[in-house]
């Protein structure tokens, strides 16, 4: 039986980089423990909002 998994991480842009190179190493894990695909994204144009951004501010977490 099939199932899927998936996880949603905020993460500052000036930081892509090492996020990209924890994605990579992690990824082998991964496979390891079952994975059969993985997949990394990058939002570049999500709108602020009261569910659709990681922002702190007055109200919000």
């Amino acid at each position: 039986m099939s199932y899927v998994q998936g996880f949603l991480l905020a993460c500052p842009s000036d930081k892509k980089e090492a996020y990209r190179e924890l994605a990579e190493k992690s990824a082998p894990i991964f496979r390891d423990y079952g994975a059969t695909r993985i997949m990394e994204c990058w939002g570049e144009s999500v709108p602020d909002g009261e569910v659709t951004d990681f922002k702190r501010g007055e109200g919000k977490g």
